[in-house]
């Protein structure tokens, strides 16, 4: 019986043989064989487990993720390939096509997630914490090698006269056969699997070139450098095999996971909780995916500012990975936050998360203005500029982390709370308003620019719901604009959206508020290569209809990589199919969201959905009972328009005065979220519910979160569901 052993190297006396090399002590060695061309199988990756404790190799799937062992991230994988989900349990990096080590050539990235395979076998995906760019991934084989078929494998590990080799190297090894899951090797012309190569690819060449037909795993390792064996068999999984779970899994998209274990994790704020005595000092409260919950306040250390009367911490939440390490991070804005003596200046804070939980590894980022580089270091807080009244943060395709800022009651010279808008990124941050070059519309008082904004890594967009157009006060209008930023990292101005453009129907009337509800989603238009295009839902909820006053509307619009904009909808209760009715003071568009159910795909019939809450819909003879409505983007508005309400779809009891359903959504690609600060709840809810129980319109009863049940801590509730993400 063969004795073949898993290929992970496990650093030891290499330390020494490294010592005055740029490398760290932990740097793998090679499979035997001669070194690799520069180019050929730049897809080959070296992975550094532990800073020096483990090494292994690797191979690049798609720009964001590697294929490798299970072995190199078990504890014992003699006795078991289990590897938890998520983060690895040391900080582990891949470099990725440097094929001599000792040069700069590719690129270092940290390995931030870890899927292993519901079976066990060894193999896992490696999530990294930015796209590689410039290499191109390697395509899975379609097919199984067959007996007596050639594959050359490139590794890092030992060969058979250096412990710890700087260069990538080759071996050819001939198909013995193939099982399932597995394919058995023997390596030809002294080729061998030698320790620091578990995980490294096995290709095929065909006419359009390299696929990858194994992923190694265990072996004889005969002729490695220390290991004494005459057997050069070796066992990979094979590639062709994992072909659905690689591509569910690089297209699956990302949760809120603010402690690293893969599952999804909610944030709900509630910005009039008492904290120590302060009455609606606020707070946020997260439930984990993996069980357990946490109150996050500015009373921990980890916090900045100290909790104070009327701060309303949890009013604004938005999440990122600032810090690419895998975890989510919190953005919470605080525009009711007093400087010292100077009343609702405002800050924004980044709390961290960590394999520990949100606000327990390091200290929270803070954000105000007079501190910092950039434009925050040359402005200064003032009463009533309300900065982080509005934001929205994320990362952009590459992995840049972004915020958006608005201060809606910044005075711009002596112009009173015309508003402005800070772009955090890149180390640096710019101020935007209606006199920065490029943005339409001029500085007027009371515009409050940034007011709303969102976001979705391409695009953004920013709401000037007080903007005078043909002599309406408080008309409204959008500025959009592309993440892409010039020389000195200034976001590119793109477009205007208001009711005076020719696109947009209707016309420009005192009190719409148009803009005063925004959100956006990406998505991947049919034929194109990336989720590059936008899709943007701008609220009009004062918008009269006929006589009917602040009935409420919104429009949608889509935004090409290329920064084209497009109308796709006009949505209000007088449009035909859709429910309700249009009555005064419905505020159809007081609260919109874009939901991408498959952000990776194109999307099909239902996956990218558009929703606009009513909060002062009357129903059954309750007062501001209030609604949401659920429209599929690809249709037109009345075509399944979905009336979600107290009594249907799931949500529990029957419409309430004074409830105001629909003022709080937040949706992810796999649920629905409604908060209900204003009750039924004594201390507010929020009401979660899958996607199919609103696209089938059957299932059970939706999740109730509520504080004093499940693990959701009471002390100081008071408007729990203001805020959801």
């Amino acid at each position: 019986m063969r004795n073949l052993r898993y290929s992970g190297r496990i650093a030891g006396f290499a330390a020494s043989l490294l010592a005055a090399s740029v490398l760290s002590t932990g740097s793998a060695a090679a499979v035997t064989g001669p070194a690799a061309d520069a180019d050929a199988l730049n897809f080959t990756a070296h992975i550094d487990v532990g800073e020096g404790k483990q090494a292994c190799s690797g191979a690049l799937v798609d720009p964001e993720w590697l294929v490798t062992a299970a072995s190199c991230f078990a504890d014992n994988p003699a006795e078991s390939l289990e590897v938890p989900a998520g983060a690895p349990a040391e900080h582990t990096t891949a470099t990725i096509g440097r094929t001599d080590l000792t040069t700069d050539a590719g690129q270092v990235r940290q390995v931030v997630e870890l899927v292993p395979r519901e079976d066990n076998s060894d193999v896992v995906l490696a999530r990294l914490a930015r796209r590689m760019t410039g290499i191109t991934p390697v395509p899975l084989a379609d097919a199984a090698p067959g007996a007596g078929q050639e594959l050359t494998a490139a590794g890092y590990g030992r060969t058979s006269d250096e412990w710890a080799p700087v260069k990538l190297h080759t071996g050819v090894f001939t198909t013995n056969g193939v099982s399932d899951g597995e394919v058995d090797l023997t390596g030809g012309d002294n080729a061998a699997i030698c320790p620091g190569d578990a995980g490294a690819p096995l290709v095929r060449d065909t006419a359009d070139g390299w696929r990858l037909a194994g992923v190694a795993s265990r072996s004889g390792q005969a002729g490695c450098f220390g290991v004494d064996s005459t057997d050069r068999t070796a066992v990979a999984t094979r590639a062709d095999s994992l072909a659905g779970w690689v591509d569910s899994t690089v297209r699956a998209s990302r949760v809120v996971d603010f402690d690293c274990d893969s599952r999804a994790d909610t944030v709900i704020g509630d910005p009039d909780a008492e904290i120590g005595g302060d009455a609606s000092a606020g707070a946020a409260h997260v439930t984990y995916g993996g069980g357990g919950t946490a109150m996050v306040h500015q009373d921990l250390a980890s916090v900045p500012g100290g909790s104070e009367t009327n701060d309303r911490f949890g009013d604004e939440l938005d999440t990122l990975d600032y810090n690419n390490d895998g975890c989510t991070d919190l953005v919470v804005g605080i525009g009711d936050e007093d400087i010292g003596n100077t009343s609702n200046a405002g800050m924004v804070s980044v709390v961290f998360g960590s394999r520990d939980g949100l606000g327990r590894g390091r200290d929270s980022l803070n954000f105000e203005q007079g501190k910092g580089n950039g434009a925050l270091a040359r402005t200064s807080s003032e009463a009533g500029d309300r900065f982080g009244a509005a934001l929205a943060a994320g990362n952009t395709p590459a992995g840049d982390p972004y915020i958006v800022v608005g201060k809606p009651g910044e005075d711009i010279g002596s112009t009173k709370d015309a508003g402005a808008s800070v772009y955090i990124r890149g180390g640096t941050s710019h101020e935007i308003h209606q006199d920065t070059s490029g943005v339409p519309g001029g500085v007027e008082a009371d515009d409050r620019f940034g007011a709303a904004v969102a976001s979705d890594g391409v695009h953004f967009a920013v709401g000037i719901p007080g903007e005078g157009l043909n002599g309406n006060d408080e008309a409204g209008g959008v500025p959009l604009f592309s993440h892409s930023t010039d020389s000195d990292g200034r976001p590119t101005p793109l477009a205007w959206l208001g009711q005076d453009r020719e696109m947009i129907p209707g016309s420009p009337e005192e009190g719409d508020h148009y803009g005063a509800a925004l959100s956006m989603a990406r998505y991947k238009p049919e034929a194109s290569a990336a989720a590059t295009t936008s899709v943007l839902t701008v609220g009009v909820p004062h918008e009269d209809l006929g006589s009917t006053t602040d009935a409420g509307g919104a429009n949608t619009v889509t935004i090409s990589a290329s920064g084209e904009v497009s109308l796709r909808s006009v949505i209000n209760q007088d449009v035909d199919g859709v429910a309700g009715g249009a009555e005064q003071g419905d505020e159809f568009g007081a609260e919109v969201a874009v939901a991408n159910r498959t952000p990776n795909t194109v999307p099909g019939g239902d996956d990218l959905l558009v929703l606009a809450g009513s909060p002062g819909e009357d129903l059954d003879g309750a007062a501001d009972a209030g609604a949401v409505q659920v429209f599929d983007h690809a249709t037109a508005p009345g075509d399944g328009d979905r009336f979600v309400r107290a009594g249907k779809y799931g949500i529990p009891g029957e419409p309430g005065a004074d409830q105001r359903l629909g003022q709080t959504i937040s949706a992810t690609p796999a649920e629905l979220y409604l908060g209900m600060p204003d009750g039924p709840a004594a201390r507010g809810s929020v009401y979660r519910l899958p996607w199919s129980q609103l696209t089938s319109g059957e299932g059970a009863a939706a999740d109730v979160l509520k504080p004093g049940s499940d693990g959701i801590s009471a002390t100081g509730a008071h408007r729990f569901g203001a805020a959801i993400r």
